[in-house]
């Protein structure tokens, strides 16, 4: 009877995490003990084992007859299961596995009460590091010639559960104090500060660990190793192999900037006591970084840096540490409660990522770089990569949504909020709910609630056109695909009407839109850009604005959509910026114009020759931007730039003035004529960028020029032999 009665339990489980993935809500834990000894003896590629015990205090939030939790591929001892409460013992009736589910039902001989309040402990458990870095795994590097052996864990999403049992569901915080057993020629590390050093004896010594404040299972972390760690600035150490030494002082200086402006910016301090790094040899870390609470894990590669480092590389370095920073508070301390709402965690993340670094090397021009990494490439990506909301449904454990949704589109919108809301009150929200919702977890609502509160409190309703930011967001986070917005003006009555549709054909999303514009006739300010109106119909017009100049939607390309005109109004376009007026335009929007243009060119939306036209004012362009715009969209949506040359194409080219410099193809190597006329187009206009920049770097190159010599050679590297 007792085992049907657990076969009939496990059933359930099994169909509730079919259907939501979620465990029982029956008890909650609030404090972990965590002990673990790995097996540190070098066997090569063998598995290493390591055994384990934890104790979870949990409260008791329904009646229930059983705990359930989370185990995969754990070798757990039945007969070590305690549960007890106030030092009486409740008896254990049974225990199971379900593996297809990685849950263990403990279950029992009595009911567990309502506001009660019990302690779970399991007095032994055995597994295997991983190789894979999933849960607890380990790591090999050579050094004077021995094969040293690390152990170190990666959590996230749901991989805390390969290395002890535990309830890993975000939403399930729990403070957690750390055991690790080491011998004496090895150190530990964790999430938070070392407490204490207990002697075994037979050279086991048990490294305690200060305990946490709440944190999701997945943010835990902890490794044990040889490494050496560089000095400490401030709350600061690097931890990493010996032969990475000499290129760790441009990161560790780089976390103490990154973390002060955090904490300046978001008005709440770090909360835990200490912030390490932990630099993962070459080849067993998988992702490029993860952002645990207080020990940041890295890839070697990605840390390591030196003064003949490429700038590129260093922009790449000091974006994640950033990124993984900024997750301290969001992710960390406040928590999405469902893998669904990820991108509360790293939309924000992927925001901060870029406007911390530019904090932090102001003259880089990071957040410039933005519009064409990111908010251009999500463009790309949602149209390449498939096309998604940002609440996602998350169908299988493990299971993320796309990496180009909660990172490039999530924060290409995250910017859209701190333009239409200003940076000021933006910063101002986000204080309000961060020290509202700490050490707990939260759904979208909760954000926008916080935000709603503070827009009430600086009464500027009317930045949003009277809606409440719910309103707003609730089209922007459901969503898939974005919104293309089209612009065609009346030239008799000087009226423009304005239209939106999604990208993704055939779906009746109406979008809530901020529209902010210039019309050249009426004066230049492309500085303001919260919105002028808010486009929450498919159409609306804007009745008398001008007839003359032109027009330009979507000041700095701050909106996170495209933007069509009516041909007359590109012509006048590419006639301001084939003038030596082009740097009245903002440099943002004239980057915003090349992509735009190239794609509703790809889409036969406007002419071919329109983009084509239009990126010839770069033979007066001296700025980064619009280059990187030229280069990364020619890739994207230029057909003939990889030899696929369409119809259109090909006859715009054959009778492109410069048709007449180009010989024969037989003398050029075989090349279409229609081809060899591109790259002499390519030439031309990048000629006088080329000449300014040189080919050779030189003591005086700006970060600018050097990164932008590089991709110039990286993209065209055969156009100006």
């Amino acid at each position: 009877m007792k085992a049907l009665l657990l076969l009939a339990l496990c059933a359930t489980i099994i169909s509730i995490q079919c259907t939501i993935f979620r465990l029982p809500a029956s008890v909650k834990p609030l404090r972990y003990t965590v002990t673990i000894e790995p097996n540190m003896s070098y066997i090569g590629w063998q598995r290493s084992s390591y055994w384990g015990a934890v104790a979870i205090e949990l409260e008791v939030l329904e009646n229930t007859d059983n705990v359930t939790l989370h185990a995969s591929e754990i070798d757990i001892d039945d007969t070590s299961i305690r549960v007890t409460s106030n030092g009486r013992a409740v008896k254990v009736k049974n225990a199971l596995k379900v593996k297809q589910d990685q849950v263990y039902v403990i279950e029992l001989e009595e009911t567990l009460l309502k506001n009660k309040f019990y302690n779970v402990s399991i007095g032994k458990f055995q597994a295997y590091m991983s190789s894979n870095s999933r849960g607890l795994y380990k790591a090999h590097y050579s050094h004077n010639g021995e094969e040293r052996v690390v152990a170190v864990t990666h959590f996230e999403p749901t991989w805390a559960r390969y290395a002890f049992p535990c309830f890993d569901e975000p939403h399930l915080k729990a403070k957690f104090a750390i055991n690790l057993i080491r011998g004496n020629e090895y150190n530990s590390i964790a999430n938070e500060a070392l407490q204490t050093t207990k002697s075994l004896g037979a050279n086991r010594y048990m490294d305690v660990f200060k305990e946490t404040p709440p944190m999701p299972t997945y943010a835990v972390a902890f490794a044990v190793s040889d490494f050496p760690s560089t000095r400490k600035v401030e709350r600061h150490r690097i931890l990493a192999r010996p032969d990475a030494f000499d290129e760790l002082e441009y990161p560790l200086m780089t976390s103490v900037k990154a973390l002060r402006i955090l904490e300046e910016y978001i008005g709440v301090n770090f909360t835990l006591s200490k912030m390490d790094t932990f630099a993962v040899p070459p080849g067993y870390f998988r992702h490029f970084a993860m952002e645990n609470w207080g020990l940041i894990t890295f890839q070697e590669d990605q840390l390591r840096c030196s003064n003949k480092t490429n700038p590129i590389t260093l922009t790449t370095i000091t974006s994640y540490i950033a990124h993984e920073f900024a997750h301290q508070w969001f992710g960390n301390l406040v928590t999405p409660a469902l893998w669904d709402y990820i991108w509360l965690s790293e939309s924000f993340s992927a925001y901060f990522q870029y406007y911390i670094a530019a904090k932090v090397q102001p003259m880089w021009r990071i957040m410039e770089q933005f519009v064409v990494t990111v908010v251009q490439g999500s463009f790309y990506d949602e149209q390449h990569q498939g096309a998604h909301p940002l609440n996602f449904r998350i169908s299988r454990y493990g299971q993320f949504p796309p990496f180009h949704i909660m990172y490039q589109k999530g924060s290409s919108i995250v910017r859209m909020m701190s333009h239409f809301l200003t940076d000021e009150v933006f910063r101002k929200a986000l204080h309000s709910y961060i020290v509202e919702k700490q050490f707990t977890s939260v759904v979208p609502d909760d954000l926008y609630r916080s935000v709603q509160k503070t827009i009430a409190e600086e009464g500027i309703e009317h930045l949003l056109g009277g809606m409440r930011f719910d309103e707003v967001m609730q089209t922007w986070d459901s969503y898939k695909g974005y919104p293309i917005v089209t612009v065609t003006r009346n030239y008799s009555s000087g009226d423009i009407n304005i239209t939106q549709r999604s990208r993704t054909f055939g779906d009746e999303q109406v979008w809530k839109i901020p529209i902010n514009y210039v019309v050249s006739s009426k004066g230049v300010d492309f500085s303001k850009t919260t919105a002028d109106v808010w486009l929450i119909n498919a159409t609306m017009a804007l009745r008398n604005m001008s007839r003359d100049g032109w027009v330009i939607v979507n000041k700095q390309q701050f909106g996170y959509y495209r933007v069509n005109y009516d041909l007359e109004n590109w012509e006048r376009l590419i006639q301001v910026l084939k003038s030596d007026k082009f740097g009245t335009i903002h440099v943002l929007n004239r980057a915003q114009l090349i992509n735009d243009a190239f794609y509703f060119a790809s889409i036969e939306e406007i002419p071919i020759d329109i983009p084509y036209r239009l990126a010839e004012y770069l033979v007066r362009e001296k700025d980064y931007i619009p280059f990187a715009a030229f280069y990364t969209t020619l890739s994207n949506y230029g057909s003939i730039y990889f030899g696929n040359t369409k119809a259109t194409e090909k006859q715009y080219f054959l009778n492109h003035p410069l048709s007449n410099s180009i010989k024969d193809e037989e003398e050029e190597g075989g090349y279409s004529r229609d081809y060899l006329i591109f790259k002499e187009y390519i030439r031309t206009i990048l000629a006088n960028i080329r000449a300014d920049i040189g080919t050779e770097e030189r003591p005086t190159d700006t970060y600018e020029q050097k990164v932008l010599r590089t991709e110039l050679d990286r993209y065209f590297p055969y156009y100006f032999e």
